[in-house]
């Protein structure tokens, strides 16, 4: 059995409803999760500390961090924070999304945002995925293609899209686990 080590700290426990996160610079694969499965999540690879204390806190997001140091610096400025273990993406997130009460996860293309930038994905027009650059076999393949609307980066359902419905499972298992114990 896993057991997660991890603090939180805010003057409300929730941020905003959904909330809103600022992924630190250890945490670009839990950036990346959080916008696929809808949520709004701020991640810069190169930035200091106090600017990401100070842009968290202007823009009421959650810090995301394995750094204690940090950590601290959100608990001093009574700001949001969630401290994660940095170990396994399905803990963490299972313990993000406890901390907020959202359950159930899915993979919703509504609501997914785009992983590289945080943008919105919109549904791609079928005539034009030739001039979009997507691949034949992706074409003849996949009847969905989403394009974000910020770098134009193009999504499709392949395998990944599976990986990840099945990262969505597991941390659905153990949100549920958890909250039987609790």
């Amino acid at each position: 059995m896993v057991h997660l080590h991890v603090k939180s700290v805010g003057q409300n426990p929730l941020a905003k409803i959904p909330p809103a996160f600022f992924a630190d610079a250890m945490l670009g694969s839990i950036a990346r999760k959080l916008r696929i499965f809808g949520f709004d999540t701020i991640y810069i690879r190169d930035i200091k500390d106090e600017e990401v204390v100070s842009i968290a806190s202007k823009l009421e997001r959650v810090i995301l961090t394995c750094d204690k140091e940090l950590f601290k610096r959100v608990v001093k400025v009574r700001g949001y924070g969630i401290l994660l273990s940095g170990i396994d993406d399905v803990d963490n997130l299972a313990y993000i999304f406890a901390k907020y009460t959202i359950k159930p996860i899915d993979l919703d293309t509504i609501t997914s945002r785009c992983a590289l930038c945080n943008g919105q994905l919109e549904n791609a027009k079928i005539e034009d995925l030739e001039s979009m650059g997507i691949p034949p076999k992706v074409r003849l393949l996949h009847r969905e293609i989403f394009r974000c609307v910020s770098c134009n980066k193009n999504y499709w359902k392949g395998n990944h899209f599976n990986q990840l419905r099945n990262m969505a499972r597991l941390v659905g298992i153990k949100l549920d686990t958890s909250s039987r114990k609790g």
